[in-house]
């Protein structure tokens, strides 16, 4: 599986490359941007099962390429490839009255497809709100169970990725700033949402969505 991530990132960044090659001039003269984010992240596991809640968050990572094909400078079609590090936490009280915790770790590939409005610059920034699709496959799936039950018991970072549909996607908003250093180059920050809005159990009779909120920190060559 990493192999196909691998490969995955590099017909992107490969393909990606030989257009940026075809584009000359300043950032905002480009119909297509390349870059690359690093993205800390927030997520939590909304739970929908009898006896079950949500017990925490778990701060994860996404890192990808980032891609731009701008109508004008003011608008512009956004995706890429991301690999995402996303989870969250939650509980249940055994027949002893014992509570029983789980850590469920996600790993996730990722393609953003969304639409971005740029206001023109303001005192060197310009300023963007996205809002889109975040479409996806889980290639990971690990749980840690903490119990206070003997009848149920401790496992750590067990593979429990049959219990998950492959395919996820969230409904994506977001906004930040931009800031051009010169040429083609601009640096970007922003906070995104991810909302889950398909169930991601093969369970009947549970019901699990993934949600987060990202903190985007990237560049545009």
């Amino acid at each position: 599986m990493k192999k196909l991530v691998l490969s995955a990132m590099l017909i992107v960044a490969l393909s990606t490359n030989l257009s940026a090659q075809e584009i000359t001039g300043s950032y905002d003269d480009q119909t297509f941007n390349f870059g690359l984010k690093a993205t800390p992240t927030i997520s939590w596991l909304r739970v929908d099962a009898d006896g079950i809640s949500n017990d925490g968050i778990r701060i994860g990572f996404t890192y990808g390429l980032v891609t731009e094909f701008k109508f004008s400078s003011n608008y512009a079609f956004a995706t890429g490839i991301d690999v995402s590090y996303r989870g969250g936490k939650f509980k249940y009280t055994a027949l002893d009255d014992k509570t029983v915790s789980f850590t469920q770790k996600l790993q996730f590939l990722d393609v953003p497809v969304a639409f971005k409005l740029r206001t023109n610059e303001i005192g060197y920034m310009k300023y963007y709100g996205t809002f889109g699709f975040l479409p996806g496959v889980i290639i990971k799936a690990t749980q840690t169970i903490d119990s206070e039950s003997v009848l149920v018991d401790d496992r750590s970072n067990r593979s429990n990725q049959s219990d998950f549909t492959v395919f996820n996607i969230g409904l994506l908003v977001g906004a930040g700033a931009e800031y051009n250093l010169g040429g083609k180059t601009s640096i970007t920050a922003g906070i995104t949402y991810n909302n889950g809005i398909i169930d991601i159990l093969k369970e009947k009779d549970a019901q699990m969505n993934s949600d987060c909120i990202s903190l985007n920190l990237g560049v545009f060559f």
